[in-house]
């Protein structure tokens, strides 16, 4: 049987679900909107039902998407029709939101979470979108869990505390990176300098930092604790007061790491120092014992 979805909402992930779901061939039953202007975004879509009335959704989706504000979740959900809330399973697609939340308003239910910035009408570069899957039974994870592979990889969440950090590593690679690049970019622009030709820097150090995530792999006058430099940088920050608590708290950050690194590798040469001694003795001890035993021998 071709599974066929429900979606609440018609923002930025309402859209891309509506995307990934109509390339997978799946039957689009309903779009329930709450702004009539961004409906020519699913113009596109082969959506059989469109309103704004969630109390009059019919029933026969598989699923139905609550792809709306983590603080809507539980009102929406529980408006929603009994023969929903009792045939479909209910998700939600909130990382920071318990998937608990629904249990009251569902038999079944779950949360898939993109690990992705989502904006409508643009496809992702990588259309291989990551996704936290966590649901209330055998029976919903199952269907959840391939739903989740049209989107890209599946990871599934074995707690709420484990999505929770998950989204945290998220927000600090995707959010704070961007609004350090956001801030670069106002400098540049205030210094008429040009912020294109950092492009190949930025990508490059992604593309490093995806496949060496490693203090030692660190460069920059932080990493070489060049003071020289590092003064020289923070002069030039002097009437940019952000900027420079920024740089002095990415400066700490760095070195600290690297002294990290540092310790674990002293650590390292030392044990390996004492375990060559060891067999170094060892080796001594069972030569003498061998000779010893030859000179009785003959």
């Amino acid at each position: 049987m071709i599974p066929s979805a429900t979606i609440i909402g018609a923002g930025n992930t309402a859209w891309h679900v509506a995307r990934v779901l109509s390339e997978s061939g799946w039957i689009l039953n309903e779009l329930v909107y709450r702004d009539a202007k961004r409906l020519p975004l699913f113009a596109d879509y082969p959506i059989s039902r469109i309103h704004n009335d969630v109390s009059a959704i019919h029933a026969g989706s598989t699923l139905c998407f609550l792809c709306v504000p983590d603080r809507a979740i539980s009102e929406v959900a529980a408006s929603l029709p009994a023969h929903v809330r009792q045939d479909a399973v209910i998700v939600h697609m909130s990382g920071t939101t318990d998937a608990s939340v629904l249990e009251t308003s569902a038999r079944q239910y779950g949360c898939l979470w993109p690990i992705q910035t989502l904006v409508a009408g643009q496809t992702p570069h990588s259309r291989q979108i990551p996704v936290v899957v966590m649901a209330s039974c055998l029976e919903a994870l199952d269907v959840l869990t391939r739903t989740a592979h049209q989107f890209g990889p599946v990871y599934i969440a074995h707690s709420e505390q484990q999505k929770q950090k998950m989204h945290l590593t998220a927000v600090m690679t995707g959010n704070f990176i961007f609004g350090l690049l956001v801030s670069v970019k106002k400098y540049c622009d205030q210094e008429h300098l040009d912020f294109t030709l950092l492009a190949p820097l930025i990508r490059e150090s992604m593309e490093k930092g995806l496949t060496q995530p490693d203090a030692a792999a660190q460069t920059g006058p932080a990493a070489r604790r060049d003071s020289h430099r590092l003064e020289q940088h923070r002069y030039l920050l002097a009437n940019l007061p952000e900027m420079r608590t920024l740089y002095n708290a990415m400066t700490h950050l760095i070195q600290k790491n690297q002294q990290k690194e540092k310790n674990r590798l002293r650590l390292k040469t030392s044990l390996c120092v004492k375990y060559l001694g060891v067999v170094s003795l060892a080796a001594d001890t069972i030569i003498k014992v061998h000779f010893s035993f030859l000179n009785k021998i003959i």
